[in-house]
């Protein structure tokens, strides 16, 4: 799990006073960040929740005669291996859930900081901050490798850009805010919970992820049969209540954690 603890930091020089152009403009700025996120927390949720059952039914047929379904009755031996690789879809799929969440989080701190931004008692100060972490997700980073790392800090060295050595090879985390209320602590740690790997969050993406593909499958497979229907919707909502609440139960951790020791602001 991820706390404000393992977050770097940048030795920043001192913050000049805001300029009148940056007064007018961040307002700007950050509801045009908050409408790509937007934007971007539109597409993820109807990949995770639209993309997978039109793929599945693109031909207009049921799933049962869906080609790689067809191919699984006309070839048993393939069974085993897609059995094999459910768990991993279930993951893959489930964690997405996290990302959606973290998409819809840094839209609402956008849009937060573009009312603050017109507020006269925050025009002293940044609204935002952006901050590094070992454990970020994605791929691999050059500066992750010792000998580019090694090379990456000497040559910053030269550039005058010595203060981001230390967090070569970081992930940054930016729109993470300043001033400190219940509000945006909330929406800061939702924002954290989907940028990285842990054991609770792994699991609860299992869980979620069967739900969603259990239920996907028997809704458009069809299953017609009442007895049927209503026992496959007992073990969907089973799953997808637990897998909800194991999502909540990360998410909390985050939140109570980054309540508890935030980053410091800047100067």
């Amino acid at each position: 799990m991820k706390t404000p603890a393992d977050f770097k930091d940048i030795k920043r020089p001192k913050q000049p006073k805001i300029s009148l152009a940056r007064l007018i403009f961040r307002p700007l700025g950050y509801f045009a960040l908050g409408l790509v996120w937007l934007i971007i927390f539109g597409m993820m949720a109807f990949c995770v929740w639209g993309l997978l059952p039109t793929l599945l039914t693109s031909d207009g047929t049921d799933l049962q005669h869906a080609g790689m379904f067809t191919q699984l009755q006309e070839d048993p031996s393939q069974i085993v291996p897609f059995i094999i690789c459910l768990p991993l879809l279930f993951v893959i799929f489930g964690y997405f859930t996290y990302l959606v969440i973290a998409a819809l989080a840094r839209t609402v701190l956008s849009f937060t900081y573009t009312v603050r931004a017109l507020r006269p008692s925050y025009k002293s100060e940044p609204l935002s901050t952006t901050r590094w972490s070992e454990n970020g997700l994605g791929p691999i980073r050059a500066g992750q490798i010792p000998v580019l790392r090694e090379s990456m800090q000497a040559n910053m060295e030269v550039a005058g850009l010595a203060r981001y050595k230390d967090v070569i090879g970081d992930a940054a985390h930016s729109l993470i805010p300043i001033r400190d209320t219940r509000f945006s602590t909330f929406w800061g740690a939702l924002m954290i919970a989907g940028s990285g790997i842990s054991s609770a969050k792994l699991l609860a993406s299992l869980v979620i992820g069967a739900a969603y593909i259990w239920t996907i499958g028997w809704t458009l497979w069809p299953v017609h049969q009442p007895v049927l229907v209503i026992l496959y919707l007992i073990v969907s909502v089973g799953l997808g209540v637990w897998g909800i609440w194991l999502i909540v139960r990360s998410i909390r951790r985050e939140v109570r954690s980054w309540a508890t020791e935030k980053p410091d602001s800047d100067d």
